[in-house]
């Protein structure tokens, strides 16, 4: 797990972002961040849209990520950021082109696929002298993700759902 958010420099501070693209793309961000004496901590939310090619290719995210970190004495320092992100799409056949004439998509509109993923990870680390420093690392990550074909089926008429979920705890140590 490497997940890397921006250490503020300034005291305080606040944005807002808004972003427009083809097939009614949308991105809105928002975040906050700053330092308090040896505390200095980030937040950022952030929502995709985006309509797709046809009826049956939208996408949505929306993510949250954060971290808090304290400088401590003797140049240690220990840092926690997570990550959260939830997105669906609408999966699709695509409208395709045979003989030179423009076949319209059939797609069913349950046909979709969805993700949840959770991750968060804990860092200490020390620069004991010019010549020793070390890091402890400790994450998690969650996910799960989900793919739904029906009610109406392929073309033979079978539906189906599949459920993949899993998490992986690991931990690192390295020593310069």
């Amino acid at each position: 797990i490497n997940i890397i958010t921006n250490k503020s420099d300034t005291s305080f501070g606040v944005f807002a972002t808004f972003e427009g693209g083809s097939m009614a793309t949308y991105q809105e961000a928002a975040g906050i961040h700053g330092i308090a004496g040896m505390l200095n901590f980030s937040l950022t939310g952030k929502r995709v849209d985006r309509d797709g090619i046809d009826d049956h290719d939208a996408y949505g995210e929306t993510s949250l990520a954060g971290g808090l970190g304290l400088d401590l004495p003797m140049g240690a320092s220990l840092a926690a950021q997570f990550k959260y992100a939830d997105a669906e799409s609408d999966l699709n056949n695509s409208p395709g082109i045979l003989n030179g004439v423009l076949v319209k998509d059939e797609d069913d509109e349950d046909d979709s696929k969805t993700k949840t993923f959770f991750s968060s990870g804990l860092v200490l680390d020390q620069d004991v002298s010019e010549r020793f420093d070390y890091m402890v690392k400790i994450g998690y990550v969650d996910v799960e993700r989900q793919f739904t074909f029906g009610p109406e089926g392929d073309e033979f008429g079978f539906g189906s759902e599949t459920t993949y979920a899993g998490n992986t705890l690991n931990a690192e140590a390295q020593a310069n």
